[in-house]
This record gives structure tokens, sequence and C-alpha cells, in this order.
């Protein structure tokens, strides 16, 4: 089982915190994310996101991009102050592949949680558009302390910028 996490895309400001929508660099971002991992074969079963707006809007672009008919599901328990514990263990009942879009600091804590057992245990750069995917580890018992996934890959926007361009399919 593989878990992707991504931080939304660039947003807007001046709206309320929940209202603010995506940047037209958010939504490049976005696109370019969902083709980078329909070009790796990279392509979750579920999308995750938040209540607010940009992390649901960044779900609808990444899936869109990917095909196969995806639809982005809202999951409460992702806001940047969230505890990760909880929603890490519902994350990892998960049947499938599946991708998770979230905010910072959630999911910077919930990629050192995956990585070392802590939500303190690693710092992980997380700008706008990031992705981290990580291979669920065989063989361990379920609700273990300590690491349970191996990281695949860590790409900034930047990165996928440049590894896709902007042409698309």
């Amino acid at each position: 089982m593989k878990i992707m996490l991504m931080r939304h895309g660039d947003a807007e400001n001046g709206y309320a915190d929940a209202k603010r929508r995506l940047s037209e660099e958010g939504r490049l971002e976005a696109s370019l994310a969902g083709e980078f991992l329909w070009r790796l074969g990279e392509t979750p079963r579920a999308i995750l996101h938040s209540e607010l707006r940009r992390s649901e809007e960044t779900a609808q672009i990444v899936a869109q991009r990917i095909g196969g008919g995806i639809k982005p599901s809202l999951r409460h328990g992702l806001l940047p102050g969230d505890p990760v514990s909880p929603f890490a263990g519902r994350l990892l009942e998960e049947p499938d592949d599946v991708m998770v879009v979230g905010h910072q600091p959630f999911v910077s804590s919930l990629a050192a949680l995956l990585l070392t057992g802590s939500p303190d245990g690693l710092q992980v750069k997380f700008p706008t558009g990031a992705m981290l995917c990580f291979e669920r580890l065989t063989g361990l018992p379920r609700g273990r302390d300590g690491p349970c996934c191996a990281l695949r890959f860590h790409v900034t926007a930047k990165s996928i910028s440049r590894l896709v361009g902007d042409r698309g399919r």
C-alpha cells in the first residue's frame, strides 16, 4: 500500500482562511502534480482532503489529471492544528493506495509520524504543492509504535514543474 501526502497548492490571500481558493499558481501546481503521478503510474484509488476550500480544489484538480474516475473525499481531522495520530491510525487501515491533500503543519507531522513513529521525529520541508510518497512496510503488526512506512519519493512543485513541464497531456 502506498500513501501519498500533498500540501495544497498556493492559495489566494484576502479571504477568510476556510474560504481561500487556489491561486492561478496553485491550480498549475495541482495540475502538474496530477500529471506527474499519472506519468509515474502512481495513481491512488482514493484522494482525501480537508474541509478547507484550497485542499478540496487541489484534490479535484489532481484527480482530474490522473483520470480513472477518482472522486476526492472529504475527511475530517486534516486541519493544520489537528492531531496526526488518530488520522494516521485510520489511514493505515486503508486497503488501497491513497493520497491525502492537507495543510501545514499537519502534513509534516504526519510524514514524521509515518517515517519515525513520532510526529516530532523529523522536519519535512512541505512548500505548497509538494508531495511525499510512502510505502507501507509489510509484516508489522497494526498499532505498532515506531516507523511504519518507507519513503519512496519527495518532490516540490518546482521540481515537478521541471520534470513535467507545463505542456501536460
